[in-house]
């Protein structure tokens, strides 16, 4: 919302929320990692731990605070805070990656997605990580996503920013299961709740927000539509 409008009020409104949810996490992590989740990466073609999950939004978490922070005049919380990214992303790193496979996690799309979309992954390993992350779309599951609800948001975004837009562009066209055109062949007008095909009480929700981050990407990616942080409220369009 700060990004988008420019309106320092909402982050001044909510900053000690935002901070003490951040610090409830804290209070929960071991050696700064969050253990507990209950749906982790919901309804992902494959499985993603659900510690790396909930870890990564830790972390995210501890960075949002940090630019509020920042933006707020708080420089003792951003300089604390800021450690504290530093800190779980070491965490992370040694509890996820594996020197010996060079994956993340169970090596699924979303446990590189995350950590590559929050820049949790070394600068040294993100070519590797992200050639690993296209590899896997395109020759192990034949240019089609295994995400689930939270992987998915960020994959299309993810790959625009590593120079691969045709690759999102091919996922965002696809039309065969698991895919957005595969709904819209199959007579849906809204977006499902699973990516796969089912009917009556099995398809849990027929009208669900949950992958409709694919339009975002038309404005950032097609329509080439994106903030500035730096001159938030759109002083500035990239």
């Amino acid at each position: 919302m700060y990004v988008y409008y420019g309106d320092t009020r909402i982050l001044a409104q909510h900053y000690e929320g935002i901070k003490a949810w951040t610090d409830y996490l804290t209070g929960r992590a071991k050696d700064g990692l969050v253990a507990y989740y209950t749906y982790g990466d919901w309804v992902g073609a494959a499985k993603t731990p659900g510690d790396l999950v909930s870890t990564a939004y830790y972390c995210w978490s501890v960075d949002i605070v940090t630019r509020a922070a920042m933006v707020l005049g708080k420089t003792d919380d951003a300089i604390t805070y800021q450690k504290l990214g530093v800190s779980i992303r070491d965490s992370f790193q040694r509890a996820f990656y594996s020197p010996y496979s060079g994956a993340y996690g169970s090596g699924s799309q979303t446990s590189f997605v995350l950590p590559l979309f929050l820049d949790m992954v070394p600068e040294n390993l993100r070519s590797t990580a992200i050639a690993d992350l296209t590899s896997d779309i395109i020759y192990s599951n034949n240019t089609h996503l295994t995400t689930g609800i939270l992987g998915t948001k960020y994959v299309l975004p993810l790959l625009t920013r590593y120079g691969r837009s045709d690759l999102a562009y091919e996922l965002a066209a696809q039309t065969t299961y698991p895919s957005w055109g595969y709904m819209a062949e199959n007579g849906a007008t809204t977006l499902w709740e699973l990516w796969q095909n089912r009917t009556g009480s099995s398809m849990n929700s027929h009208n669900h927000p949950m992958f409709g981050s694919v339009s975002g990407w038309f404005y950032s990616a097609l329509a080439g539509i994106n903030p500035d942080p730096a001159a938030p409220g759109f002083q500035r369009i990239r």
